[in-house]
């Protein structure tokens, strides 16, 4: 980003100093949230040079690692402020990492959390007690519970709901 001198130039602004004058900076036990432009998705934005702009919390861990983030490696938030750029609430970690962190916080979409879900957890336990080989068909218990067959295939298999024991 640039800005103009006292004789009308324009200069550069180092992204390092602006990216502190955004900064509402604490303690390192608590956030430090960033005060300028938020993405839709929460996060937020810095302009480093001509247009190009980075993730604040990713310019934050970069900054305060001094090394680029490898590729395919995210960099989340232990305290789940997505406007928090604090290089101690950060890590560096891969998707899969990344994934399992939100299941263990308890923030994914999964079962009954899941929008578009047509069961509850008490049917999907319920199904999976009533689906015997030989004896019932798959097919059959979809038509009970106005389901796809694919659907009670992937709910038998453990392949949808296996959060589920």
């Amino acid at each position: 980003m640039n800005k103009r001198n006292s004789k009308g130039q324009f200069v550069k602004i180092d992204p390092i100093k602006r990216f502190w004058k955004q900064v509402n900076k604490q303690s390192p036990d608590k956030c430090w949230l960033w005060k300028a432009k938020i993405t839709t998705e929460g996060y937020g934005e810095i302009t480093i040079y001509n247009d190009k702009s980075e993730l604040a919390h990713r310019f934050s861990w970069k900054l305060h690692n001094k090394k680029e983030i490898p590729k395919g490696y995210y960099i989340c938030h232990q305290c789940d402020v997505k406007a928090c750029v604090n290089p101690f609430h950060l890590f560096l970690a891969l998707p899969k990492e990344n994934s399992q962190d939100m299941i263990n916080k308890n923030r994914s979409l999964v079962g009954e959390k899941n929008p578009s879900v047509k069961l509850t957890k008490e049917q999907v336990l319920e199904i999976r007690n009533k689906y015997i080989p030989n004896k019932t068909t798959m097919q059959e218990i979809a038509d009970q519970y106005n389901v796809s067959k694919q659907a009670i295939y992937r709910i038998v298999r453990k392949i949808s709901w296996k959060h589920l024991k």
